[in-house]
């Protein structure tokens, strides 16, 4: 059974094919937990030597910010998984579990450092691109005669979002680097304030 599982369950090449994963999965009409598994994107972050196709941070945070974009509970699963395998490969494995294309046994959390925290911003930068989304569709469908500073507001708020993500793929990419934390840190809390200043002025009356 397990055999035929790890056979049903793609390795993906690379990041190119894992980002591919991610997309076409939340276009798909159905998006959950077992279409996840599926997608073969529980195993991204498993070392080459050991059969995966070791994504790095910084592929790993787009494909998470998809994710939550799509549907957030569903990437919150997902980080809690791979803060797992994070632990896995600092202690060298096991990953057949993940592998075949299944959420890995309880395993003693080792410290994530600014993964975590990366990932917790990626996450609210999904959840607040889908509010902008929302508006966007609701201003344009319902009430495109308001007047100037709705649709002002709703660019404002996207070009606010773009600087986010800007920062959280620097952050990523300081993390595949080994640079210094402190630097990870600050792009990871500018990033905050851009995605915080954005959820609260979406809910203030046009």
């Amino acid at each position: 059974m397990a055999l035929s599982l790890r056979r049903a369950v793609p390795v993906l090449a690379d990041g190119f094919e894992a980002l591919a994963a991610a997309r076409a999965l939340t276009a798909a009409p159905t998006l959950n937990d077992a279409t996840l598994q599926a997608s073969g994107l529980l195993a991204i972050r498993v070392p080459r030597s050991s059969g995966g196709p070791d994504v790095s941070v910084r592929i790993l945070t787009k494909i998470l910010l998809t994710l939550a974009t799509a549907d957030p509970a569903l990437a919150q699963r997902y980080r809690a998984h791979t803060l797992t395998v994070e632990s896995l490969r600092a202690c060298d494995g096991p990953f057949d579990d993940v592998l075949s294309g299944r959420w890995p046994a309880n395993h003693p959390p080792t410290r994530p450092g600014p993964l975590a925290p990366l990932l917790n911003a990626a996450i609210d930068l999904g959840v607040a691109k889908r509010i902008l989304t929302e508006a966007t569709r609701a201003w344009s469908e319902h009430a495109p005669w308001l007047p100037a500073p709705v649709p002002e507001r709703l660019s404002e708020r996207t070009t606010d979002l773009r600087t986010a993500e800007a920062l959280l793929d620097m952050a990523a990419s300081t993390i595949d680097n080994g640079r210094p934390v402190t630097a990870i840190s600050t792009a990871i809390s500018q990033a905050h304030s851009a995605i915080t200043n954005t959820t609260i002025k979406l809910g203030l009356p046009s």
